[in-house]
């Protein structure tokens, strides 16, 4: 039920997002990544914390979206 739904993954909140200096909004992927701080530390042995692809269009800080990362987006490599 809606408990085992939520053991599956954490919601933490960014507490900044860092885009890359030269990034542009025009479509062509360049420069598209950026660091993203969490409002509190993490554990990566944890197994509900992972890499995530995030959305390609447009979000709005402070609004919530649906779960995504590695079972959503069929993330399957290791952390290195």
């Amino acid at each position: 039920g809606h408990n085992a739904i939520q053991e599956r993954y954490l919601v933490i909140k960014p507490k900044r997002v860092v885009r890359h200096k030269s990034y542009n909004s025009n479509g062509k992927n360049i420069h598209d990544i950026a660091l993203i701080e969490l409002e509190h530390a993490v554990s990566f042995n944890d197994s509900r914390i992972g890499f995530a692809c995030l959305p390609l269009n447009h979000v709005n800080q402070g609004e919530s979206y649906p779960p995504i990362g590695k079972e959503t987006y069929d993330y399957h490599n290791k952390i290195q």
